[in-house]
């Protein structure tokens, strides 16, 4: 079995955002695709040819990854609004 590594999370991984407080805070939530439709997810060529992963575990671990990168940055983004926010009151 092989399945694509591909360097857009979004195409094996759905999002689903989770209410996290009441103050209208938003995360979103990892909600992956079942094993059989990842492996029927045909390659496409990308730079240097086309890149695969052995096991639905790998993939899994390298795009978690992807993902907690792309929480951070918006948690970034937000902390900055935040402060900007504060300074103008």
């Amino acid at each position: 079995m092989k399945i694509y590594k591909t360097s857009n999370w979004r195409d094996i991984v759905e999002i689903e955002a989770i209410r996290v407080d009441e103050n209208n805070v938003w995360l979103p939530k990892l909600k992956w695709m079942r094993d059989d439709i990842v492996e029927r997810k045909l390659p496409r060529k990308g730079y240097g040819g086309t890149q695969y992963w052995d096991t639905i575990e790998e993939a899994k671990h390298y795009l978690t990854d992807k993902l907690n990168a792309e929480i951070l940055r918006y948690e970034k983004q937000i902390s900055k609004a935040k402060a900007i926010i504060e300074a103008l009151k």
